[in-house]
């Protein structure tokens, strides 16, 4: 019999893995996420204060959509710094959405962890429409231009998240989306890819 000991793998690091596996939907293992610079998927998510959050509504703002969860110590480390950045921006026209994977049961603490934010937040187990589908890392954070087009994705090990990397994806589209007010910004015409830099 081989033992988690004989690999170099305890069972608690294999039993991490396979409830990780599970909780991110291990059948869907090959999904890569939405595809950037083309049109965002349907998302409709009833937040925590019971509203519902419709991402097809949001035209003519420009949106970030954060995928996390409350057992992810890097999701939950990035927190203040989106909250710190909605909250500035918000004037500007940003909106903005915490998307929790955990599952319903654990909903209280989701709002625990959310109490101290000013942005809305939800659960993707009781999302209407989720057209994301589970996220191929944690956290992944999404900005959508204000036509409804996915413009980046923020993630681990690629591009991430930090003050540096939200304002060279977000503040241009933001910029754009003055420029062209919220009649114009409502069209279906792409914009201009945005630069964000790599890590």
């Amino acid at each position: 019999m081989v033992t988690g000991t004989d690999s170099g793998i305890s069972f608690r690091q294999l039993a991490t893995v396979a409830i990780l596996a599970a909780l991110l939907g291990a059948p869907h293992a090959a999904h890569s996420g939405p595809a950037v610079d083309r049109p965002a998927p349907p998302l409709v998510v009833i937040t925590l204060g019971g509203d519902t959050f419709d991402l097809a509504a949001q035209r003519g703002h420009v949106v970030i959509v954060n995928f996390w969860a409350t057992w992810c110590p890097p999701c939950r480390g990035e927190m203040p710094l989106l909250d710190a950045f909605y909250r500035k921006h918000q004037p500007q026209g940003l909106r903005m959405l915490g998307v929790s994977v955990d599952r319903r049961r654990d909903r209280r603490e989701v709002e625990e962890v959310m109490r101290p934010f000013g942005y809305p937040a939800g659960l993707a187990d009781g999302a209407k429409s989720n057209g994301f589908g589970p996220p191929p890392a944690l956290p992944i954070t999404y900005v959508v231009d204000a036509a409804g087009t996915l413009r980046a994705a923020l993630l681990p090990g690629k591009a991430e998240l930090t003050e540096g990397t939200l304002e060279a994806a977000v503040l241009p589209l933001l910029e754009r989306s003055a420029e062209r007010g919220p009649d114009q910004s409502r069209d279906q015409r792409p914009a201009e890819p945005v630069a964000v830099p790599a890590p």
